[in-house]
Protein backbone atom coordinates (compact mmCIF):
# COMPACT_ATOMS: atom_id res chain seq x y z
CA UNK A 1 0.00 0.00 0.00
CA UNK A 2 2.78 2.45 0.92
CA UNK A 3 4.64 1.79 -2.35
CA UNK A 4 1.49 2.39 -4.39
CA UNK A 5 0.78 5.65 -2.59
CA UNK A 6 4.39 6.78 -3.04
CA UNK A 7 4.07 6.49 -6.82
CA UNK A 8 0.78 8.42 -6.92
CA UNK A 9 1.28 11.20 -4.39
CA UNK A 10 3.30 14.25 -5.39
CA UNK A 11 5.71 15.90 -2.97
CA UNK A 12 3.68 18.68 -1.34
CA UNK A 13 4.35 22.33 -2.15
CA UNK A 14 2.79 25.49 -0.72
CA UNK A 15 0.61 26.10 -3.80
CA UNK A 16 -0.49 22.47 -3.96
CA UNK A 17 -1.45 22.37 -0.29
CA UNK A 18 -3.37 25.65 -0.63
CA UNK A 19 -5.32 24.20 -3.54
CA UNK A 20 -5.96 20.99 -1.63
CA UNK A 21 -7.16 22.90 1.43
CA UNK A 22 -9.65 24.77 -0.75
CA UNK A 23 -10.87 21.51 -2.32
CA UNK A 24 -11.08 19.95 1.13
CA UNK A 25 -13.27 22.77 2.46
CA UNK A 26 -15.60 22.62 -0.55
CA UNK A 27 -15.81 18.84 -0.27
CA UNK A 28 -16.78 18.88 3.39
CA UNK A 29 -19.42 21.56 2.79
CA UNK A 30 -21.06 19.27 0.21
CA UNK A 31 -20.27 15.89 1.70
CA UNK A 32 -20.89 16.16 5.44
CA UNK A 33 -24.53 17.39 5.31
CA UNK A 34 -25.50 14.78 2.72
CA UNK A 35 -23.72 11.96 4.52
CA UNK A 36 -25.24 13.01 7.86
CA UNK A 37 -28.67 13.15 6.25
CA UNK A 38 -28.16 9.66 4.83
CA UNK A 39 -27.16 8.13 8.17
CA UNK A 40 -29.97 9.82 10.07
CA UNK A 41 -32.64 9.06 7.47
CA UNK A 42 -31.78 5.40 7.05
CA UNK A 43 -31.76 5.02 10.85
CA UNK A 44 -35.22 6.56 11.12
CA UNK A 45 -36.52 4.56 8.17
CA UNK A 46 -35.31 1.26 9.56
CA UNK A 47 -36.64 2.16 13.01
CA UNK A 48 -40.14 2.95 11.72
CA UNK A 49 -40.03 -0.12 9.54
CA UNK A 50 -39.23 -2.32 12.52
CA UNK A 51 -41.98 -0.88 14.71
CA UNK A 52 -44.59 -0.78 11.94
CA UNK A 53 -46.01 -4.22 12.86
CA UNK A 54 -48.49 -4.02 9.99
CA UNK A 55 -49.20 -0.32 10.57
CA UNK A 56 -49.47 1.15 7.03
CA UNK A 57 -48.82 4.73 8.20
CA UNK A 58 -45.42 3.83 9.70
CA UNK A 59 -44.48 1.79 6.65
CA UNK A 60 -45.47 4.73 4.48
CA UNK A 61 -43.28 7.12 6.46
CA UNK A 62 -40.30 4.72 6.34
CA UNK A 63 -40.70 4.49 2.55
CA UNK A 64 -41.49 8.09 1.64
CA UNK A 65 -38.68 9.41 3.86
CA UNK A 66 -36.12 7.89 1.50
CA UNK A 67 -38.07 8.29 -1.74
CA UNK A 68 -38.79 12.00 -1.32
CA UNK A 69 -35.67 13.25 0.45
CA UNK A 70 -32.97 11.47 -1.59
CA UNK A 71 -32.11 11.72 -5.29
CA UNK A 72 -31.66 8.70 -7.52
CA UNK A 73 -28.71 6.35 -7.16
CA UNK A 74 -26.20 8.09 -9.46
CA UNK A 75 -26.67 11.46 -7.72
CA UNK A 76 -26.52 9.80 -4.33
CA UNK A 77 -23.18 8.20 -5.15
CA UNK A 78 -21.90 11.51 -6.54
CA UNK A 79 -22.79 13.49 -3.40
CA UNK A 80 -22.29 10.82 -0.77
CA UNK A 81 -19.41 8.57 -1.80
CA UNK A 82 -17.22 10.20 -4.48
CA UNK A 83 -16.18 13.24 -2.34
CA UNK A 84 -14.38 10.91 0.07
CA UNK A 85 -11.67 10.53 -2.59
CA UNK A 86 -10.85 14.22 -2.22
CA UNK A 87 -10.53 13.82 1.54
CA UNK A 88 -8.10 10.92 1.08
CA UNK A 89 -5.98 12.83 -1.47
CA UNK A 90 -5.77 15.87 0.81
CA UNK A 91 -4.61 13.82 3.79
CA UNK A 92 -2.23 11.75 1.67
CA UNK A 93 -0.57 14.90 0.29
CA UNK A 94 -0.54 16.75 3.60
CA UNK A 95 0.97 13.80 5.47
CA UNK A 96 3.51 12.97 2.76
CA UNK A 97 6.01 10.40 4.12
CA UNK A 98 4.73 10.84 7.68
CA UNK A 99 4.83 7.78 9.94
CA UNK A 100 1.05 7.45 10.12
CA UNK A 101 -1.55 4.91 8.96
CA UNK A 102 -4.41 7.37 8.56
CA UNK A 103 -4.51 7.10 4.76
CA UNK A 104 -5.10 3.37 5.04
CA UNK A 105 -8.00 4.00 7.43
CA UNK A 106 -9.47 6.49 4.95
CA UNK A 107 -9.16 4.02 2.08
CA UNK A 108 -11.11 1.45 4.07
CA UNK A 109 -13.55 4.25 4.82
CA UNK A 110 -14.04 4.74 1.06
CA UNK A 111 -14.83 1.05 0.61
CA UNK A 112 -17.29 1.12 3.51
CA UNK A 113 -18.93 4.29 2.17
CA UNK A 114 -19.48 2.87 -1.31
CA UNK A 115 -20.81 -0.37 0.17
CA UNK A 116 -23.09 1.58 2.50
CA UNK A 117 -24.57 3.64 -0.32
CA UNK A 118 -24.99 0.56 -2.49
CA UNK A 119 -27.00 -1.21 0.23
CA UNK A 120 -28.82 2.04 1.04
CA UNK A 121 -30.12 2.36 -2.51
CA UNK A 122 -30.96 -1.33 -2.68
CA UNK A 123 -33.05 -0.77 0.45
CA UNK A 124 -34.67 2.33 -1.06
CA UNK A 125 -35.53 0.62 -4.36
CA UNK A 126 -36.90 -2.43 -2.51
CA UNK A 127 -39.24 -0.18 -0.51
CA UNK A 128 -40.50 1.35 -3.75
CA UNK A 129 -40.99 -2.04 -5.41
CA UNK A 130 -42.82 -3.43 -2.38
CA UNK A 131 -45.24 -0.50 -2.46
CA UNK A 132 -45.83 -0.97 -6.19
CA UNK A 133 -46.56 -4.67 -5.74
CA UNK A 134 -49.00 -3.93 -2.93
CA UNK A 135 -50.83 -1.41 -5.10
CA UNK A 136 -51.16 -3.90 -7.97
CA UNK A 137 -52.20 -6.64 -5.56
CA UNK A 138 -54.99 -4.40 -4.20
CA UNK A 139 -56.58 -3.97 -7.63
CA UNK A 140 -59.81 -5.74 -8.42
CA UNK A 141 -59.99 -8.69 -10.78
CA UNK A 142 -56.28 -9.43 -10.76
CA UNK A 143 -55.62 -12.59 -12.83
CA UNK A 144 -54.70 -15.63 -10.78
CA UNK A 145 -51.39 -16.11 -12.62
CA UNK A 146 -50.41 -12.50 -12.02
CA UNK A 147 -51.42 -12.74 -8.36
CA UNK A 148 -49.12 -15.74 -7.93
CA UNK A 149 -46.24 -13.88 -9.57
CA UNK A 150 -46.81 -10.89 -7.31
CA UNK A 151 -46.83 -13.13 -4.26
CA UNK A 152 -43.52 -14.73 -5.27
CA UNK A 153 -41.96 -11.36 -6.05
CA UNK A 154 -43.11 -9.91 -2.72
CA UNK A 155 -41.41 -12.78 -0.95
CA UNK A 156 -38.14 -11.99 -2.75
CA UNK A 157 -38.45 -8.27 -2.03
CA UNK A 158 -39.16 -8.92 1.65
CA UNK A 159 -36.05 -11.10 1.86
CA UNK A 160 -33.96 -8.35 0.23
CA UNK A 161 -35.41 -5.73 2.55
CA UNK A 162 -34.57 -7.80 5.61
CA UNK A 163 -30.88 -7.91 4.66
CA UNK A 164 -30.63 -4.34 3.37
CA UNK A 165 -32.07 -3.05 6.65
CA UNK A 166 -29.02 -4.59 8.31
CA UNK A 167 -26.26 -3.95 5.77
CA UNK A 168 -27.09 -0.31 4.92
CA UNK A 169 -26.84 1.16 8.43
CA UNK A 170 -23.95 -1.12 9.45
CA UNK A 171 -21.71 -0.06 6.56
CA UNK A 172 -22.70 3.62 6.79
CA UNK A 173 -21.97 3.73 10.53
CA UNK A 174 -18.72 1.85 9.97
CA UNK A 175 -17.70 4.38 7.31
CA UNK A 176 -18.48 7.25 9.70
CA UNK A 177 -16.45 5.51 12.42
CA UNK A 178 -13.40 5.11 10.16
CA UNK A 179 -13.51 8.63 8.71
CA UNK A 180 -14.04 10.40 12.04
CA UNK A 181 -11.45 8.21 13.75
CA UNK A 182 -8.85 8.85 11.05
CA UNK A 183 -9.39 12.61 11.30
CA UNK A 184 -9.02 12.38 15.08
CA UNK A 185 -5.72 10.46 14.84
CA UNK A 186 -4.20 13.27 12.77
CA UNK A 187 -4.62 15.60 15.77
CA UNK A 188 -2.33 13.42 17.94
CA UNK A 189 1.16 13.27 16.31
CA UNK A 190 2.60 11.48 19.36
CA UNK A 191 0.31 8.52 18.64
CA UNK A 192 0.80 8.33 14.87
CA UNK A 193 3.29 5.48 14.80
CA UNK A 194 1.50 3.33 17.38
CA UNK A 195 -2.03 3.72 15.98
CA UNK A 196 -2.18 0.83 13.54
CA UNK A 197 -5.71 -0.50 14.21
CA UNK A 198 -9.05 1.25 13.83
CA UNK A 199 -10.14 -0.19 17.18
CA UNK A 200 -7.65 2.14 18.83
CA UNK A 201 -9.91 5.07 17.94
CA UNK A 202 -11.98 4.07 20.94
CA UNK A 203 -9.16 5.15 23.25
CA UNK A 204 -9.29 8.79 22.11
CA UNK A 205 -11.67 10.95 24.15
CA UNK A 206 -11.88 13.46 21.30
CA UNK A 207 -13.17 10.74 18.99
CA UNK A 208 -16.17 10.10 21.22
CA UNK A 209 -17.09 13.79 21.32
CA UNK A 210 -16.81 14.10 17.54
CA UNK A 211 -18.69 10.87 16.88
CA UNK A 212 -21.55 11.78 19.25
CA UNK A 213 -21.69 15.27 17.74
CA UNK A 214 -21.89 13.69 14.28
CA UNK A 215 -24.78 11.46 15.38
CA UNK A 216 -26.70 14.43 16.75
CA UNK A 217 -26.03 16.28 13.49
CA UNK A 218 -27.38 13.29 11.54
CA UNK A 219 -30.81 13.53 13.13
CA UNK A 220 -30.82 17.33 13.06
CA UNK A 221 -30.13 17.43 9.31
CA UNK A 222 -32.57 14.57 8.68
CA UNK A 223 -35.28 16.37 10.64
CA UNK A 224 -34.74 19.53 8.61
CA UNK A 225 -34.93 17.51 5.38
CA UNK A 226 -38.18 15.86 6.51
CA UNK A 227 -39.75 19.23 7.30
CA UNK A 228 -38.67 20.72 3.98
CA UNK A 229 -39.16 17.88 1.51
CA UNK A 230 -42.09 16.04 3.09
CA UNK A 231 -44.04 18.54 5.16
CA UNK A 232 -43.56 21.80 3.30
CA UNK A 233 -42.42 21.66 -0.30
CA UNK A 234 -43.96 18.31 -1.27
CA UNK A 235 -47.14 17.14 0.40
CA UNK A 236 -46.56 13.42 -0.18
CA UNK A 237 -47.81 11.71 2.96
CA UNK A 238 -51.37 10.62 3.55
CA UNK A 239 -53.34 11.90 6.53
CA UNK A 240 -52.53 8.68 8.40
CA UNK A 241 -48.86 9.12 7.60
CA UNK A 242 -48.82 12.58 9.12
Amino acid sequence: MDSILATIILPPSRNLLTLLDFCYAITLIIYLPFFAMTVGSVTLSVFYRLISDGNPARKEFARELLLQVFPERHYGMLYGAVPVFTVVVVYAQSLYKADIHVVGFLIFGIVATFAGYYFFYRYRSSLREEHLLEQVEALENVPVALAEQIKERKSTVSYTLAWMMIFAPVFLYWAAYLLIGAMEVVLHPNHWAETYSSWQFLTFAGFWWKFLFFLSACFAVSGAAILFFMCKQYDKLSDEGY
